[in-house]
């Protein structure tokens, strides 16, 4: 400051007029202050702008983009053969016209995702291994023959499911398809259908390549609900799921909607203590749809199933947990005959629990029911079916601090 005062004294004393050396002052206090003072502020500007952009950017990054779209996806069809064997006698087109009018409709339904019928190859894939009846590499030939048809089409694999109608094998594989289990986190599966275009097997196995198990039915002797240890799961025996026996378009269970997201974390009431809850029916929109609680390694679903074949209005209750990996169950082959296998605890299957007369070797009476209890005997539920088919239920707990919370979301 002192500096351009004695500028200003020298520059008065010269003679020179007033508009000049206000000018030179001028010149002298931007170039010393002001200049500064301006890089300092558009440098905390551009770090503004930068801050500004990055934000946008991670609104508009490619993760972020994918999430907003993630259940739109596409289905992508064609047979495949192998050396001395003939084609599949049903045919691709027959095949992409039951997706387009059962499969790609179902999945919409029930639970909002949208899938619209990509690449309908009528040129067969051709391998020189025979098509796998066993679980056992099974894997490895749907990688192999998944990679090429994608090579042969020249896009990319993510967001695509593809449908692999094969002949039927020399030794007559007992199941119709089959697919590996898949999830929604990455987005792409392969459905094999041996010589199969039934609708209920071709919506059946694409909820496996989406992440989905098989909704079971829990056996337990002379009760409703027991542990592990007494009880077995039959394979496939609930007859009122799509990821079970169910037929004609059945719905999903409350844990497979959580799964896919269909069922949102405000649909469900978790348990914490006694109180009184009103349930609308499963097939509803909006609202509480169903109920959760874990007591102690047991976890438990429980919707408002509406009134259909084996299902009388009242409660329907699925167990989520599976044998500790290792233990045996019984299941029930695709033949009828009863065969023991070995589960692992991480697949995502439910079980259905008797709360009435059903019987599964007849596929007879109803598993709904108005009352239930724990087999630990620390969680009583009294349901009533309202008029307008809604279901409360008086649930009684003896000791909240055994109960947990469903976990705030679930990973797929």
């Amino acid at each position: 400051m002192f500096v351009f005062i004695g500028w200003a004294l020298l520059l008065t004393d010269s003679g020179l007029p007033y508009y000049l050396w206000f000018a030179v002052i001028g010149f002298l206090w931007y170039n010393t202050f002001t200049r500064k003072i301006w890089k300092a502020l558009m440098k905390k500007f551009t770090g503004m702008v930068t801050t500004l952009v990055v934000a946008l950017g991670l609104f508009t990054s490619p993760s972020m983009a994918q999430a907003a779209t993630s259940k739109n996806f596409t289905i992508d069809v064609v047979s495949a053969t192998w050396t001395d064997k003939s084609l599949p006698v049903n045919s691709v087109t027959e095949l992409s016209e039951i997706i387009s009018s059962d499969t790609i409709s179902y999945w919409k339904n029930q639970a909002g995702i949208e899938f619209k019928l990509g690449i309908v190859d009528s040129k067969p894939l051709v391998t020189s291994q025979a098509g796998i009846c066993s679980s056992a590499g099974v894997n490895n030939y749907f990688v192999k023959l998944r990679k090429a048809f994608y090579s042969r089409q020249k896009v990319s694999e993510k967001g695509r499911y593809l449908y692999i109608l094969l002949p039927q094998t020399a030794e007559h594989c007992s199941w119709a398809g089959i697919s590996v289990m898949g999830k929604l986190s990455d987005p792409r599966g392969t459905v094999f259908l041996y010589d199969n275009i039934d609708p209920q097997v071709v919506i059946h196995e694409l909820g496996h390549a989406l992440g989905l198990g098989h909704s079971n039915f829990y056996s337990c002797p002379g009760m409703m609900d027991g542990p592990w240890s007494v009880c077995r799961g039959l394979e496939y025996g609930d007859p009122g799921d799509m990821m079970g026996n169910g037929m004609s378009y059945a719905p999903l269970n409350p844990f497979s909607l959580w799964i896919l997201g269909a069922l949102k974390r405000d649909n469900i009431y978790s348990i914490d203590s006694s109180t009184e809850v009103t349930l609308k029916l499963s097939d509803s929109k909006e609202g509480l749809r169903a109920v959760y609680f874990k007591d102690g390694d047991a976890m438990y679903w429980i919707e408002n199933r509406p009134s259909a074949a084996n299902f009388q209005p009242g409660m329907t209750i699925y167990r989520q947990d599976n044998p500790t990996t290792g233990k045996v169950r019984t299941v029930r082959s695709s033949n009828g005959t009863v065969k023991k296998v070995s589960i692992a605890n991480s697949i995502p299957d439910v079980y259905l629990l008797n709360l009435g007369s059903y019987s599964p070797n007849t596929m007879s009476g109803s598993a709904t029911g108005l009352s239930f209890e724990s087999f630990s005997k620390n969680v009583n539920i009294q349901a009533v079916v309202n008029e307008e088919k809604s279901l409360t239920m008086k649930i009684t707990v003896v000791d909240p601090t055994k109960l947990k919370m469903l976990p705030a979301k679930v990973s797929n």
